[in-house]
């Protein structure tokens, strides 16, 4: 779930749906059952500082990638402009 938003949001948003460019995207598991799943987008990024804080209109079809990625990884993390995430997510010690 945490790859395939990620991955919408840099396409959608990050690309404008511009099949000509290219999201890069870093997968990794260590032996501790720990994935790091960085995204890349060709953007110049966004204000995250600010997004994702309101709870989207229920009948709205869109508007709540980050706030799924919040909560079903272990750490989110941005690059200054917005145009990187890097989402952890340990295995060992989830229920989720």
């Amino acid at each position: 779930m945490l790859l395939s938003e990620g991955l919408m949001n840099a396409v959608v948003h990050g690309c404008d749906t511009d099949h000509n460019l290219i999201v890069k995207m870093i997968a990794e598991v260590t032996c501790e059952n720990v994935y790091v799943l960085k995204i890349i987008d060709p953007d110049k990024g966004f204000a995250w500082q600010k997004n994702g804080a309101n709870v989207p209109d229920a009948k709205q079809a869109y508007g709540r990638g980050m706030i799924i990625m919040k909560r079903y990884s272990d750490s989110i993390e941005y690059n200054d402009s917005g145009n990187v995430i890097i989402m952890i997510k340990n295995l060992a010690h989830s229920n989720v």
